[in-house]
């Protein structure tokens, strides 16, 4: 006795095209993501980017200020190594309409400084260091940001360690920049200039990220941008909230000024 089976005719490459289709574009992307990083980065999990106010945003001190050891744009920190030239932090607009912030952070000195070892600096200090996984380990971290200047010149871009440094040369006209690291875990960001010439630096859209390469800025909301900077500085009418404060910021803030008052617990 035999018996015989039929069954209808198969197009096979309808059938792959099919299968390859049924996750969709967004789950055919994390099933292809070489590393976990990556996979969150697609569905936007948890905050990205590790730069905070790195579209500049929030101006809480004020959108023009100088000095030359302060932080004058929230988060982040200007300041010469040597010499002691005034460098200027302003709030400029975006001209370009293919970065999609409104802000950028335009850095300028008063002047060319001739001392020896003289540096100017512009850096974001993390409250703990990032670039390890739980076990100690290494991670790829990725840096990105877009930057312009008046002419052309030379900027150095350095982490927590030597062996993170990196060179880039701006024009005056925006450009999109990014590196890789692998070395060392990060305890700041620093962009350095060798002041034998006059500074002239912008700068926006700032991100250091968990993976092994740059991805698209995280536009985060302003209220959420607004909650971090305040973990850091923010101002308030009176003059005797420290105690009141140091439940909500990094430590027991100091206060300056004379209303409204700053509260600061920076790094």
């Amino acid at each position: 006795m035999s018996v015989t089976i039929t069954q209808p005719e198969k197009n096979i490459k309808a059938e792959l095209d099919i299968n390859n289709n049924r996750y969709g574009i967004i789950g055919k992307q994390i099933l292809e993501s070489s590393d976990i990083y990556s996979a969150r980065t697609i569905i936007n999990a948890d905050r990205k980017n590790l730069i905070i106010n790195g579209g500049f945003d929030i101006w809480q001190r004020g959108t023009g200020l100088s000095s030359n050891n302060a932080y004058l744009v929230d988060r982040w920190r200007s300041t010469y190594y040597t010499g002691g030239l005034t460098q200027y932090v302003e709030r400029v607009n975006v001209d370009n309409s293919n970065i999609k912030t409104k802000y950028a952070a335009r850095v300028h000195s008063n002047g060319v400084n001739t001392t020896s070892n003289s540096v100017e600096q512009f850096r974001q200090t993390f409250e703990s260091s990032v670039g390890l996984d739980n076990g100690g380990n290494t991670q790829p971290m990725a840096v990105s940001f877009w930057a312009k200047g008046i002419k052309k010149q030379d900027i150095n871009l350095y982490g927590s360690n030597s062996s993170d440094d990196q060179t880039f040369t701006i024009t005056s006209d925006w450009q999109y920049y990014s590196f890789t690291f692998r070395r060392s875990a990060f305890s700041l960001l620093e962009f350095e200039f060798t002041p034998s010439d006059i500074i002239d630096f912008t700068v926006t859209q700032i991100q250091l990220e968990i993976g092994s390469e740059a991805t698209e800025f995280e536009q985060r909301h302003i209220a959420v941008e607004y909650e971090l900077c305040r973990r850091y500085a923010r101002l308030a009418d009176l003059n005797n909230q420290a105690a009141k404060f140091s439940y909500e910021m990094r430590a027991t803030p100091s206060v300056s000024g004379s209303g409204p008052y700053l509260y600061e617990a920076e790094l």
